[in-house]
């Protein structure tokens, strides 16, 4: 079995000791349980309240689509979503995702001060065994993975729960033209 994950965020910057910081607040957590065929066996997509940017900016609505009424309507506090998250992935020993979402998960912990913590998990960042598939020196965005291979279908890029669907989509043709993604890579 393999777990794959995607988030969206607010990311937002404060200036401390003269120094610009980044900032990262979830408000979309989308993972998928495929077989290793790739077949979907079961899903979670979860929309996070954020505590310190109660508003969601324009612009991040204009990109995800996640309006301030969804969040308030079917958000649920992070810690929550790290218990609904660890309960989902059960005993599973590595996430695959495109980017570091771990970091982006750990860097919201902190933010917020969480004492709840994801389960102890590796996550294996696609992107690079992508860029050096599709001979790229430059980062892949998702949205690209549809061009390269020709995949035609309705799913929304920076939908946390579409990204995770299209990486599947995109492993799965690759592996079948005989790329098969490796820990190792």
């Amino acid at each position: 079995m393999k777990s794959f994950l995607d988030t969206e965020y607010i990311k937002f910057f404060k200036i401390q000791k003269n120094k610009r910081i980044n900032f990262y607040e979830i408000i979309q957590i989308g993972c998928i349980k495929t077989d290793n065929n790739f077949k979907i066996l079961s899903k979670l997509n979860i929309y996070l309240k954020p505590r310190i940017k109660k508003k969601i900016p324009v612009r991040i609505t204009k990109l995800t689509g996640i309006t301030q009424k969804i969040l308030d309507r079917n958000g649920i506090d992070f810690e929550e979503g790290i218990h609904r998250l660890n309960q989902f992935l059960g005993n599973a020993k590595v996430i695959f995702s495109n980017g570091r979402d771990d970091k982006i998960i750990k860097a919201n912990q902190r933010l917020i001060k969480s004492k709840i913590i994801l389960n102890d998990i590796k996550f294996y960042n696609i992107q690079p065994w992508i860029q050096k598939t599709f001979k790229s020196k430059k980062w892949i965005r998702i949205s690209d993975f549809k061009k390269n291979l020709g995949i035609k279908d309705k799913l929304k890029s920076h939908v946390a729960i579409d990204d995770v669907k299209l990486m599947i989509k995109t492993l799965k043709i690759l592996h079948k033209k005989g790329n098969k993604l490796r820990l190792e890579d």
